[in-house]
């Protein structure tokens, strides 16, 4: 075995895990950086959506090249019903998400981080303080195993974080995560190849089927709730056949783009000289799990601030002051499980009034009892 000593070592090598590692880096500590993976930007479990609101507060600017396809807004829908919500909150871009990560791999690289592929933290050695004092990794390949003696670790491997586990954390349940099951799509008549679809329907109940365009024939499609992915798969199809046949008439399948993501779930900041952040510290923005941008920002922001011990107690509110869209939305959590909890048609439409933010959550009781045409004008008129 080798006993190897840094500053810092995170685990994770998504968008993350590499914000943390190089805003780190720079900040003059010695990173490690783990992934488990054998390379970067393999396996992309993401609906690769990333808000253009959130372009002012990154650290860096995407290359353009990365961007591969600008969306003007999103269409919320249910039957005929339709509303369209513009304006900067609404736009976004289709990003390539593998290559986005391999560009920031490479500036990490760059920055004098150790950057180790294959490897999988397997065992931790705590303190009577509960602290991580050493760390056993294996390399999935050759079968070699490393001990890193940190003086902090970041937890950035996701939301059924390895790290966690380890430290005697339980693991999420049914109801604190959604599944999301997804596909990426070539050969699809796009109506709207600007425009994001969100579908609400009695056929899928409890969930939301989304189609996020990455050229005029080409998208991420997929469905995501609180059900099994088995369900998921045939609300999936089925919905496609039901609703959607013809734009996807000559369709073809090109990737798996199905996750499971940090919904209803606990917000972790840190125990002891363990961080976390990402989606092991279920930092996305609901209703729409918008987790790339936000991930990429509390990353830059933990790494600027680990190097500066006193101030690591104020992680989590700085975090929630520089994205609070992250920590606003947590209130659409509770209001969406009530909606879905209604034996009533309405439901479908309170669920577009609260995700296109047009019913504030916290007055959501005014409208639940409205009759339907009502809530359809109330919407339209927004």
């Amino acid at each position: 075995m080798r006993l190897l000593n840094y500053d810092l070592v995170v685990v994770g090598a998504g968008p993350a895990g590499l914000s943390t590692a190089l805003s780190a880096s720079k900040n003059g500590i010695s990173v490690l950086c783990l992934e488990k993976k054998s390379a970067f930007g393999e396996e992309v479990r993401c609906g690769e959506a990333i808000g253009t609101y959130l372009f002012s507060r990154l650290p860096f600017s995407i290359p353009k090249n990365l961007l591969e396809w600008k969306i003007n807004g999103i269409d919320f829908n249910y039957g005929n019903f339709k509303v369209r919500r513009m304006g900067k909150l609404w736009e976004a871009y289709s990003i390539n998400r593998s290559k986005f990560e391999k560009w920031l791999a490479k500036k990490v690289i760059s920055s004098g981080v150790k950057l180790l592929t294959s490897c999988e933290v397997f065992e931790v050695e705590l303190s009577t303080n509960c602290e991580i004092k050493k760390l056993f990794v294996k390399n999935t390949v050759t079968g070699e195993t490393s001990i890193f003696t940190p003086r902090k670790v970041v937890a950035a491997d996701g939301l059924n974080s390895k790290i966690s586990l380890l430290i005697g954390n339980e693991a999420p349940v049914k109801g604190e995560y959604m599944e999301v099951y997804s596909k990426e799509f070539i050969n699809i008549y796009l109506k709207e190849p600007n425009f994001e679809q969100f579908f609400f329907d009695e056929s899928i109940p409890n969930c939301f089927f989304y189609i996020f365009p990455k050229s005029n024939n080409s998208a991420n499609v997929g469905i995501g709730g609180f059900e099994d992915k088995e369900i998921l798969e045939k609300y999936f199809y089925h919905f496609i056949k039901k609703r959607l046949r013809n734009q996807f008439k000559g369709a073809v399948e090109i990737a798996d783009k199905s996750k499971t993501a940090p919904f209803h779930f606990p917000y972790r900041f840190n125990q002891g000289n363990i961080y976390f952040v990402g989606d092991s510290a279920n930092q996305n923005v609901k209703p729409f799990i918008e987790g790339l941008l936000p991930s990429v920002i509390c990353g830059t922001l933990l790494g600027s601030i680990i190097p500066k011990n006193k101030m690591l107690s104020n992680y989590s509110k700085l975090a929630k002051e520089t994205v609070p869209e992250v920590y606003d939305s947590s209130i659409i959590n509770d209001t969406l499980f009530t909606i879905f909890n209604l034996e009533k048609k309405t439901k479908y439409l309170l669920l577009i009034g609260v995700v296109a933010d047009i019913f504030n959550p916290k007055d959501i009781e005014k409208y639940l009892y409205l009759p339907a045409d009502e809530l359809r004008k109330k919407l339209a008129q927004s």
